[in-house]
């Protein structure tokens, strides 16, 4: 099942906590061996994963595109529920921006090489046309748990957000620090690819 859906590793008591559903009710535990099942009126809400001694450990607490993390959390629920994590995280271009009278957002049309550009309204002083940037798509968990979700504003419609440093809980990185992530042009031919795919990728090839 290819589905979107957010890895929350919690240091001090040694667990994955799986989300696959935003609810405040969970009503129903099932528990196999080292997994519990969080139910909802019977469907699967969340799942907690308290991994092997021999289970790869997370860089950081949220690890929902983290390609071992992911690998592994498939892998040890294969037996019940089959899951394929889609990509939430994109690198985008701002192809053009709009300004939103008496505020200070801008509405930005975002290339993600999808059928059509996204609108995205972004409030960063730096977003701006040619801008290379991480992309939140629509279903996406953040870090804090938020679901990104289409919505209007002010008249205009908002599809995904435009992510900085401090929103993906990033901190040992060379990315700019304010307003939105502003990536090198050499991304530019990554445009629709994988955020997290192409930073451990790069993580890994780093020297020791």
């Amino acid at each position: 099942m290819d589905k979107k859906y957010g890895i929350f590793y919690n240091h001090q008591f040694d667990v994955f906590m799986v989300a696959l559903k935003a609810t405040s009710k969970i009503d129903q535990f099932e528990v196999k061996g080292n997994i519990t099942f969080l139910k909802s009126a019977n469907d699967i809400v969340g799942i907690n994963l308290f991994p092997h001694e021999d289970a790869p450990k997370p860089e950081m607490s949220f690890c929902s595109e983290e390609p071992t993390i992911v690998n592994y959390i498939q892998k040890e629920l294969e037996p019940w529920i089959q899951l394929r994590q889609e990509t939430q995280f994109v690198i985008g271009k701002i192809l053009e921006t709009e300004a939103i009278p008496k505020t200070h957002l801008q509405l930005c049309k975002v290339d993600i090489k999808a059928d059509k550009p996204l609108n995205i309204i972004c409030g960063a002083p730096n977003a701006r046309p040619g801008l290379i940037g991480v992309v939140a798509t629509c279903g996406t968990w953040m870090p804090n748990s938020q679901i990104i979700a289409p919505k209007s504003m002010m008249g205009f419609e908002t599809n995904g957000m435009l992510c900085s440093t401090s929103e993906l809980n990033l901190t040992n990185h060379h990315f700019n620090k304010k307003g939105i992530i502003d990536l090198p042009n050499v991304y530019h031919h990554k445009i629709g690819t994988s955020f997290w795919e192409d930073y451990y990728g790069k993580r890994t090839k780093l020297p020791v």
